[in-house]
């Protein structure tokens, strides 16, 4: 089952997905070579996370309610019928990244490396899961407005809608690792590494 729905993905939003993957690309890159331009957007986020111990649960839920929100009503709902509106999202989200790990590196002098370290065990899952998301929200906004203009019947629709449903639960799932992951395993990492910085 789960071969067949990531084939209809594949044929139905290669398009999309590599759009996802220009959009992260450029952005990250945007914002690493610009970051001090973005240094109250930093600060934003840090103060999020400040007063969150790791390896509880409240870090646990405080992330995956920040992941998925972000995945279901930002990417999928509000931005399925805007289409551009999920690239946007991903956009503002991998020029914070970038920012992020540049003020990271220049000020506190993590090394890179360090940074990739706390970074890609849990991006891996995230990534692949906004990419699923924006690429689906894109997709299925595009070809809802086909319906309204009368270019695509509702019933093609319809089996878009299941299949788009089903990669966003399956992104949902990856959220909930990538949440599990940057809670209990990063930590353990940063504390590793620590003697680095």
């Amino acid at each position: 089952m789960l071969r067949r729905l990531f084939s209809w993905w594949l044929s139905k939003c290669k398009i999309f997905i590599v759009g996802c993957i220009l959009v992260l690309i450029l952005g990250i890159a945007f914002g690493s070579i610009f970051w001090p331009l973005f240094g109250e957007l930093i600060r934003g986020v840090a103060k999020r996370f400040i007063g969150l111990r790791p390896f509880t649960l409240e870090m646990f839920i405080y992330i995956l309610i920040n992941n998925i929100s972000i995945l279901c009503v930002w990417i999928f709902i509000i931005g399925g019928l805007t289409v551009l509106l999920p690239y946007m999202i991903l956009l503002i989200n991998a020029v914070t990244l970038g920012s992020f790990v540049s003020y990271m590196h220049v000020t506190y002098g993590i090394d890179m490396l360090v940074m990739l370290l706390l970074l890609i065990p849990h991006g891996i899952f995230e990534i692949t899961a906004i990419i699923m998301g924006v690429s689906c929200s894109a997709f299925f906004g595009i070809n809802v407005w086909k319906m309204v203009l009368k270019k695509k019947p509702l019933s093609e629709l319809k089996i878009d809608f299941i299949n788009v449903i089903k990669m966003i639960a399956f992104a949902s799932i990856l959220m909930v690792l990538a949440a599990l992951v940057e809670t209990y395993i990063t930590p353990l990492f940063y504390f590793l590494f620590s003697s680095r910085f």
